[in-house]
């Protein structure tokens, strides 16, 4: 399965776990390899698919991996061009969202911050980058990235 992820042989990658699940119910990480082939449709952009496969699973998360599956839910909608309604899914890992040892929520502020620069409404984006930054620190690189980012819009604010 991973190597044919490093092949980027995604459905390939999928049929395989599929059959890893089918043959080893009782694998200890089964949530997990269903996760991945979530990540596989995104990967391969079926976009829809990946929402209705994850979306299936979140029921089933525990709080440690509801927070993932629901950043690729927003992941999904935004690259597959529903922009307003990725920025509500990453305000969901965000919000509603129990904290995690990886930061899903920083970075879906981060994305929903992308989201809202994308739609021109500037005001918005700076705040949720701003926040990135409050939350992670002007040195750390989201943080870094974050500030790069309101700087840009700025520039895009004084030529309009």
């Amino acid at each position: 399965i991973q190597s044919y992820d490093d092949y980027r042989l995604w459905d390939r990658a999928i049929a395989l776990q599929r059959e890893y699940i089918k043959l080893y119910p009782d694998t200890p990480n089964l949530l997990g390899r269903k996760v991945r082939i979530g990540i596989f449709l995104y990967d391969l952009k079926e976009y829809n698919r990946a929402i209705e496969h994850l979306k299936d699973l979140k029921p089933l998360a525990d709080a440690e991996t509801e927070p993932e599956i629901q950043y690729w839910i927003a992941r999904s909608y935004a690259d597959g061009g529903e922009t307003e309604k990725s920025i509500i899914e990453y305000l969901k890992v965000r919000y509603l969202s129990k904290p995690t040892k990886l930061p899903w929520g920083v970075t879906s502020l981060y994305e929903a911050g992308q989201g809202y620069k994308k739609l021109g409404n500037y005001a918005k984006a700076i705040e949720l980058f701003e926040e990135v930054v409050r939350e992670r620190g002007a040195t750390d690189n989201m943080g870094r990235k974050a500030n790069q980012t309101i700087m840009e819009i700025k520039q895009i604010q004084q030529k309009s």
